[in-house]
């Protein structure tokens, strides 16, 4: 029979989410989404991908000119739970379907590397592609967020990495240790 004392976890990461969280989060990305699409038609024709993690979020893809850039960041500012807004839209033209298969490889590889490395966190960290360019998101120690990118560095395709960590403080060498005994 289980029982619970009440609260007072001791031994709570600072890097885990709870279910909560990841609720909230895709909460999060759908409202923005939606209301891209309500305010806006020049949405439709760019698709823009709205991603959160902890309540910060990450708007990629390609708009046709910089006020549509600031009124996509503008309304991710304004949904209730959003803590900030990483506005990497480019004024561009749309992306070929060409450029999102690379996308979808460069993706595949890279969550290949950082899932099947032996005790690397895997889980705390997002991976979003536009462009060949590889966004990593997540609640990380400084030395887990370096790791993270030393891992992927030499996946073929990746022209440039953007790090959108949140810093979690380093767990004591003891706490590491029984969570991540191996090294990286």
């Amino acid at each position: 029979m289980a029982s619970w004392s009440g609260p007072g976890v001791t031994d709570e990461d600072p890097g885990t989410r709870t279910v909560g969280m990841v609720v909230e989060d895709t909460n999060i990305e759908t409202k923005v989404s939606g209301n891209l699409l309500k305010v806006d038609p020049r949405f439709r024709e760019n698709p823009i991908q709205v991603t959160s993690y902890n309540g910060i979020v990450l708007l990629t893809g390609r708009v046709p000119d910089q006020e549509t850039s600031d009124r996509a960041a503008s309304i991710a500012k304004r949904m209730r739970g959003v803590r900030g807004v990483h506005n990497m839209l480019e004024v561009a033209p749309p992306i070929r379907w060409q450029n999102e298969t690379n996308d979808n490889w460069i993706l595949s590889k890279v969550k290949a590397v950082l899932y099947s490395t032996l005790d690397f966190p895997a889980s705390r960290v997002k991976v979003v592609t536009e462009n060949g360019t590889v966004y990593l998101m997540g609640l990380v120690t400084e030395s887990e967020g370096e790791d993270t990118v030393n891992l992927i560095r030499n996946v073929k395709g990746i022209q440039r990495i953007v790090k959108i960590f949140e810093y979690i403080p380093q767990r004591p060498q003891s706490a590491a240790a029984e969570t991540y005994p191996g090294t990286i």
